[in-house]
């Protein structure tokens, strides 16, 4: 018989609880724990910021992998240095075994690269055994009345929600959410997969819970009149507000969307901002260590809360800064320098800088790109190589200074497509500035001045 411990519950609490888990993911839970124990943890990281916001809206977004920031996180939250985490939010790969393409503008070529890969060489052993150490550290981090959503699809939802019934108990379950959308692609074979699933659980039976109201029609479309029950009208006819049901249609993010990012698997503002105001309030913290195009921190973030994102891909840390700083929210980024430890690739730009009566000119001189043929191909390939041959500034993203102050923030940013110089007011800037310049990839470097 399972022990109950803090980083997991058991279905088997007492016979009469038994809901059938059979002990399946007993080999599961226990590599996940050895993988946690074995890995390392961010200690080096500032986790104070993120901790103690400037406000509401504060996000911090950590570049690197999420189990040795969730572990930091973990043994902060467990040392009473910082509150636990109200409501967190993961979009993790869904064992499609498939790769995910971004497109990237670099001067006026549209670039395609593999974002990311969803391939797992082990099998499904290997990709329930990540899931359990994300699971088991988010149950860690989450606060005695916080709730936890995984999004997945058809492929292996159902063997996630088991693995959650195992690592929250099976009676912390809340919601199988539903979320059906339109999108391109049918077969004569079966039914279309045209949904995914939203598994939602609470850490406790005390969680807090903000229900949401939405229209159900009379039939007919008319007025029933039933005393005590107010009802309205549209353009479609009589109504009345009911609690949300669990089927949420809501449209994709389409190729001519405004909230198009170019980003692979980019999620609706409108899906991230319906479970931020049902799972949180304005004020608290909530997280996504899979941040990938940045919806979730961009939404929470929007509607008052501080937000932790991560994510190991560089690409996902400049979209999502770039979305929040669009929407004027107050963001940080720490990124570990560990190779090991991100998707970083050895992107590197030979970098001087003139300081002349309180303005800083950077100019890019040249930069190195290297694993382009690793992540592109055919047209988009021949296209990146052409511009790194002729005019490797518009490789460039962005150009930011500031000063080499231990907080990493970088609070002069400009555009750089088709420039290779760019000037800064360096009037607040005190001592040695350090220059950022970002690939349209999202890779990026540090340079330090004089």
């Amino acid at each position: 018989m399972l022990k109950e411990t803090p980083d997991r519950v058991s279905f088997f609490m007492g016979e009469k609880e038994m809901n059938g888990s059979l002990h399946l993911f007993d080999k599961i839970i226990e590599k996940a724990e050895a993988r946690i124990e074995a890995a390392p943890s961010y200690d080096a990281l500032a986790l104070e910021t993120a901790g103690d916001p400037a406000g509401p809206g504060h996000t911090a977004f950590y570049l690197g992998r999420n189990i040795p920031l969730l572990k930091r996180l973990a043994a902060a939250i467990e040392a009473g240095e910082r509150d636990p985490i109200r409501f967190v939010y993961i979009d993790p790969p869904f064992f499609s075994e498939n790769d995910y393409d971004a497109v990237v503008t670099a001067g006026d070529q549209k670039l395609k690269f593999t974002a990311y890969t969803d391939r797992w060489s082990d099998g499904l052993e290997d990709y329930l055994v990540k899931a359990a150490c994300v699971l088991v550290l988010i149950r860690r981090v989450l606060a005695a009345d916080g709730l936890v959503c995984v999004h997945l699809d058809w492929h292996v939802s159902h063997y996630v929600r088991a693995l959650m019934d195992e690592v929250f108990g099976a009676d912390r379950f809340v919601n199988d959410i539903v979320w059906t959308y339109k999108s391109g692609g049918s077969t004569t074979k079966r039914f279309s997969r045209k949904h995914d699933d939203l598994l939602l659980y609470s850490k406790s039976k005390e969680y807090r819970f903000n229900p949401q109201k939405e229209k159900s029609y009379n039939r007919g479309g008319k007025p029933y009149r039933f005393d005590g029950v107010d009802e309205f009208e549209d353009e479609n006819g009589w109504y009345t507000l009911v609690n949300m049901k669990d089927v949420w249609d809501i449209d994709m993010v389409g190729r001519t969307s405004g909230e198009r990012t170019g980003y692979a698997t980019q999620k609706p503002l409108k899906l991230m901002r319906r479970l931020i105001v049902s799972c949180s309030d304005e004020g608290d913290t909530v997280a996504d260590f899979f941040a990938g195009s940045g919806a979730f921190p961009l939404a929470a973030a929007e509607l008052g809360r501080n937000v932790i994102a991560c994510d190991v891909s560089p690409l996902s840390a400049d979209t999502t800064m770039r979305r929040l700083e669009k929407a004027g929210a107050f963001v940080d980024l720490y990124a570990d320098n560990a190779a090991e430890d991100t998707a970083q690739d050895a992107f590197d730009a030979e970098v001087s800088a003139v300081r002349e009566k309180g303005t800083v000119t950077v100019t890019v001189d040249a930069i190195a790109e290297p694993g382009l043929a690793d992540r592109l191909d055919g047209k988009s390939l021949a296209a990146a190589e052409e511009l790194l041959a002729h005019a490797p500034e518009r490789l460039i993203k962005s150009v930011s200074a500031g000063s080499a102050g231990p907080d990493g923030v970088f609070y002069k940013v400009k555009e750089a497509a088709d420039a290779c110089s760019v000037s800064f007011d360096a009037s607040e800037i005190e001592g040695p500035v350090v220059v950022k310049v970002t690939d349209v990839f999202g890779n990026f470097t540090y340079k330090s001045v004089s």
